[in-house]
């Protein structure tokens, strides 16, 4: 679990938990550290899904879902100053929803499902 202390730190831009199995949930409150401009949640396979709140991050530039149980919400449509963006899994049904479209300052988008076919 992460201490909800952490969206506290009003200065975080850069905050790495790849590969942390064990964490089963973001805290509520994620969405209030709203200088966050890079997230790294690849291989977080116990978080399957993401607190409201998770649509405030408006700064995103880089965010990795890679190897993730979470699903795609519309909300995704509100990161319009995210450059990356890193979906792939090993089996998904996951599908995009079409506000993905909206992100039109993306230069780097992974959507790969090993394994199984991923529809777009």
């Amino acid at each position: 679990m992460i201490p909800n202390c952490i969206t506290e730190l009003s200065e975080l831009n850069y905050l790495n938990l790849r590969g942390s199995e064990k964490i089963l949930a973001l805290p509520e409150s994620i969405g209030d550290i709203k200088g966050l401009m890079h997230l790294d949640l690849s291989g977080c396979t116990g978080i399957s899904e993401l607190p409201i709140s998770f649509a405030e991050l408006k700064q995103l530039v880089h965010l990795d879902l890679s190897h993730c149980r979470v699903s795609i919400s519309e909300a995704f449509g509100g990161f319009t100053k995210l450059q990356y963006l890193n979906l792939s899994v090993e089996h998904s049904d996951r599908r995009l929803p079409d506000v993905i479209g909206n992100l039109i300052k993306l230069r780097s988008a992974v959507c790969l499902a090993l394994s199984a076919p991923f529809p777009i």
